[in-house]
């Protein structure tokens, strides 16, 4: 076999391999699809039967985003959970709409939650000093005594699901 005269560049490489993938290869979860390829060159997947280490930013805080996932979960029962690995978690609403994300980032776990970027006025009192965007809410490793306040922030979020 022959090498190729010229490697072929990222755009090119991409759109020549992303045909190949389809739901099969990753476990028929076609959420996952479009997240497949990472970064160039080292072509790092994040489907079903990758290494945490690969798939988590900083495992350092995979109970911190266990404890918080698990409050999610137990707020958001009847709600589609779209992704649910390790170091992240996607809730959907009945109609599609993202509820809310549970990440681990490099310095902290996230949490996106859409219906507190429409009504700000739900953020209890206790959670204001984590908030750090619209909808963003960050935790690090010493943020455990205030979780108590996150069921009673999903619990608002709920109250409000249908106006969003």
């Amino acid at each position: 076999m022959a090498m190729p005269a010229r490697i072929a560049g990222p755009e090119n490489f991409f759109q020549s391999i992303l045909p190949r993938f389809t739901a099969q290869h990753f476990n028929d979860a076609p959420a996952i699809v479009p997240r497949v390829i990472f970064a160039y060159p080292s072509m790092r997947r994040d489907f079903k039967g990758v290494e945490l280490a690969e798939s988590v930013k900083n495992a350092s805080f995979l109970s911190l985003w266990d404890t918080i996932s698990t409050v999610v979960r137990d707020c958001a029962k009847g709600l589609e959970i779209a992704v649910d690995e390790p170091g992240d978690l996607f809730v959907k609403t009945e109609h599609g709409r993202p509820f809310a994300r549970v990440r681990i980032q490099k310095q902290h776990v996230g949490i996106y939650l859409l219906p507190l970027y429409y009504f700000p006025e739900v953020l209890p009192e206790a959670l204001l000093k984590k908030k750090s965007g619209k909808s963003t809410l960050k935790f690090q490793h010493g943020d455990v005594d205030i979780l108590h306040e996150l069921s009673t922030l999903l619990e608002n979020c709920l109250a409000f699901i249908e106006y969003y």
